[in-house]
């Protein structure tokens, strides 16, 4: 599992069907968090149904449920590793995506500061609401 870096969540995981299945939406999470973050390798991890239930503390049973059904839902490509399984992590780029002020910071393995981030325009001075 990748110890530095972060993973963002878009708000489109709301409309995801096991978005209130707190079983199935941590498991999505473990997935995220486990894969490579930089690198040519971004979204993807080699892995065993053994260390993710040691990992997850879900049976081989549920695990395997997860990933076919991640799979024919196109979140994820599972690929033989030998003894282990390539995880790929589909359309990764396009919610990990790096953010284009912050990528030097993140090639460099740190994290984007808050004056890397982008700015919503004020409103308030024109009266308007932010949406």
């Amino acid at each position: 599992m990748s110890e530095k870096g972060y993973i963002k969540i878009d708000r489109k995981i709301d409309g995801w069907e096991y978005r209130h299945d707190m079983s199935r939406l941590g498991f999505w999470l473990h997935l995220l968090l486990s894969a490579e973050w930089k690198g040519p390798e971004r979204g993807v991890f080699v892995t065993s149904r053994r260390e993710i239930e040691r990992e997850t503390s879900l049976d081989h049973k549920t695990i395997s449920k997860y990933l076919t059904e991640l799979e024919q839902l196109q979140q994820i490509q599972i690929l033989p590793a030998g003894r282990m399984s390539k995880i790929i992590i589909l359309n990764y780029e396009q919610y990990q995506g790096i953010l284009p002020r912050a990528k030097s910071r993140a090639n460099a393995g740190e994290i984007p500061q808050s004056e890397d981030l982008p700015r919503a325009k004020s409103r308030a001075n024109a009266g308007e609401i932010p949406r």
